[in-house]
């Protein structure tokens, strides 16, 4: 893999994908689908897209106490926004790697089953699961080198200015 440097963004190309390292702040190109890590509530992170109205407290509560979870490692489509459910509040571990990758798994099968040419995917668990960037960084790097010929073209590792750089490093070792 080729590593380029343009302002805040490295990019390398990786089995015909342009692959772009940068902070959420600073989009390297416009995506598909943004993925965001996510508990299995999905409190976590507020979808901006969605409008929320004003209910009663009771009612509220009511709504999050009967609400169905989504199982770890799963992950919820909510238009161009996908969930990554990484993330369980109510264990000990609220993060494991096992959720990590089988949700990097299930973001490429979707976005080969729904021809996505280009997607921005966080260092799942490393947000709020606390996990090192390593693995949910090889988990990505791994499915990117076994990924069929599709439609995607540019992927967006999306990551903290401070992990730039060794995210960056490590890329380059694959």
């Amino acid at each position: 893999m080729k590593l380029t440097h343009e302002g805040s963004t490295k990019s390398v190309l990786g089995n015909g994908i342009q692959v772009a390292i940068a902070p959420r702040e600073s989009p390297p190109f416009p995506v598909d689908v943004m993925v965001f890590e996510e508990d299995t509530n999905l409190i976590l992170t507020v979808d901006p897209v969605i409008e929320h109205e004003e209910e009663h407290i009771i009612r509220t509560m009511t709504d999050i106490m009967t609400a169905k979870k989504h199982k770890p490692g799963s992950v919820v489509v909510n238009g161009n926004n996908w969930y990554a459910v990484v993330i369980d509040l109510d264990r000990e571990l609220i993060c494991r790697e096992s959720w990590c990758k089988e949700a990097v798994d299930q973001i490429f099968e979707l976005t080969v089953r729904n021809d996505i040419c280009s997607i921005a995917v966080p260092l799942l668990g490393t947000k709020y699961g606390k996990l090192q960037f390593e693995k949910p960084l090889q988990y990505i790097i791994e499915r990117i080198s076994s990924i069929q010929p599709c439609c995607l073209e540019y992927l967006w590792l999306v990551v903290s200015c401070d992990e730039i750089k060794k995210t960056a490093k490590r890329v380059k070792m694959f």
